[in-house]
């Protein structure tokens, strides 16, 4: 789905802006400082990637931001994020100097914010790195 990239934070892509074109006409057109917007919150996530229920209503002050850019993300229930998840820490994490069972062992805890649904870890380590 399309979203919106503001400086470094990921927000719902407002409902009455079709386009980023027309959101930031309107961001020039009118005086409103202050715009209410949903981020995508991503303390239990890795971007591309987000989870639905993890959002928060924030007010972004639009005359100190720097960069605003439209970007695709995808968005997944809790279930189904831990689902994909799972799968990735099992194909991905086994052999890297830095996996270490949680104590639910569940193996989700340390990785939700360091490794991506398509794999990538900017963390990952193994001992064949190290020779």
């Amino acid at each position: 789905m399309k979203a919106l990239k503001i400086d470094y934070n990921f927000y719902q892509y407002p409902s009455e802006f079709p386009t980023i074109a027309e959101f930031i006409t309107h961001i020039n057109e009118h005086s409103d400082k202050f715009i209410p917007m949903v981020e995508y919150l991503d303390e239990n996530c890795v971007e591309p990637y987000f989870i639905q229920s993890e959002t928060e209503k924030k007010y972004i002050n639009m005359s100190v931001v720097r960069t605003i850019q439209e970007c695709d993300i995808t968005v997944l229930t809790k279930q189904e994020y831990d689902r994909r998840l799972a799968f990735v820490i099992q194909e991905h994490c086994l052999d890297c100097v830095n996996y270490r069972e949680d104590d639910f062992a569940d193996n989700m805890l340390g990785h939700r914010d360091k490794i991506s649904l398509d794999g990538k870890c900017a963390y990952k380590s193994t001992l064949e790195d190290s020779i």
